[in-house]
């Protein structure tokens, strides 16, 4: 498996691993097996954050993608809603508010509160609405030397063959 080769060859904390386990995240969310995406993720998350640091691109989409993940299994709402709006921050700040992106997250932070709201109103099973399409895509897999920013970025939003909504870039 590429993780494992990967893992081997660079070590538990690194870029490609990275990359790898939110491609795999991705794999398995698009198979439908949600909670071994969280899982992915949730790893994702971890080695993102001590190869790019808290302020990098790269972890407000893997934190964007834990949110909606989150969500889909009725996980945490307040925690997802806090993985949002940390990644919403991190983006606005990089980015700027008028980026489409930023725009993206801000509507998806919304639909998670509005949809936090509509449960804890109604009672509500959070899987029961898929919501807006996931923001966020793997890694740029350069490495984590470079930062993305919005003059060096060439991302737009596509719509994948799993119906989500996945920034595309390059750094």
């Amino acid at each position: 498996m590429a993780l494992d080769v990967y893992e081997d060859i660079y070590g538990l904390v690194h870029s490609r691993v990275a990359s790898t386990l939110v491609g795999l995240a991705r794999a398995h969310g698009s198979l439908g097996d949600f909670s071994t995406k969280l899982k992915l993720l949730e790893r994702a998350l971890h080695v993102s954050l001590q190869v790019f640091g808290e302020e990098h691109p790269e972890v407000a989409m893997v934190r964007a993608n834990l949110a909606r993940t989150m969500q889909k299994v009725g996980g945490s709402q307040p925690k997802a809603i806090a993985l949002m709006r940390q990644a919403y921050e991190v983006l606005r700040k990089q980015w700027g508010e008028d980026d489409s992106d930023v725009l993206a997250m801000s509507e998806a932070l919304a639909d998670l509160k509005q949809s936090s709201s509509a449960e804890q109103g109604s009672g509500a099973d959070s899987t029961a609405s898929t919501g807006p399409p996931t923001v966020g895509a793997g890694l740029c897999g350069r490495g984590g030397s470079r930062s993305c920013s919005s003059s060096s970025r060439n991302s737009r939003m596509s719509e994948s063959p799993a119906s989500e909504h996945t920034l595309e870039g390059s750094c």
